[in-house]
């Protein structure tokens, strides 16, 4: 296809002739369902402008990942006098990657993470600071080629989610070029109910202490 009929980058993601191969098949030259051709996920994880921009112009780097975080969800709003219930819920919208020292690249999200596993390795490639694609082998076995955006660019005022920015940024996406885009760090009302990632902690987190009526929730 046209859209693959580009001069990568030397060293880079596509220059490789396996990659090149894995985006043809997974992402350009794809036979979507009528329902997926419809699906939010096949127009922003599957983005085929975007995720060929990314690999033309970044090389890969591989790292490690974390997946699947304890999350204090919020069963019951405050009702009738009684404080909101909440409850340790297993949550799985986002990425952490982490470099070989263990230092974190950054955490991101999107509509489809295909790993397989609470941790392991993956393939990324792309701006850390605000979107990449990553290439890794699924729960199905098979490796797959997504977007995927920083956190970051998510905020719950947004009308646009972290998929989208994603897919906009990563059409023009290029090293040294800079990223017109304002990030956004977690609300503290939302990073305050984050627990740990399943892998640093498999059984759900003990209850927090009780707060009393009227301390922030």
């Amino acid at each position: 296809m046209a859209l693959l009929d580009v001069d990568p980058e030397p060293g880079s993601a596509l220059s490789d002739p396996d990659t090149r191969e894995l985006v043809a098949r997974r992402v350009v030259d794809r036979e979507w369902g009528a329902l997926e051709r419809r699906s939010w996920v096949v127009e922003q994880s599957y983005n085929p402008e975007a995720i060929v921009n990314v690999l033309a112009h970044h090389p890969w780097r591989e790292l490690r990942y974390k997946y699947g975080r304890w999350y204090h969800d919020l069963v019951f709003a405050e009702l009738s006098g009684l404080l909101p219930w909440r409850q340790w819920a297993l949550r799985k919208k986002t990425l952490l990657l982490l470099d070989a020292d263990g230092d974190e690249v950054g955490e991101f999200g999107g509509l489809k993470i295909p790993v397989a596993g609470a941790e392991g390795t993956l393939l990324f490639a792309g701006d850390p600071a605000y979107a990449g694609v990553i290439s890794a082998v699924g729960e199905d076995g098979e490796r797959d080629v997504v977007l995927v955006g920083n956190v970051r660019l998510g905020h719950p005022d947004l009308p646009v989610t972290i998929g989208e920015r994603a897919r906009d940024v990563a059409r023009t996406l290029r090293p040294g070029r800079d990223v017109d885009v304002v990030l956004h760090d977690v609300p503290e009302a939302e990073a305050a109910h984050f627990g740990p990632w399943v892998v640093d902690h498999p059984k759900r987190p003990p209850k927090p202490a009780k707060r009393r009526r009227g301390a922030n929730q």
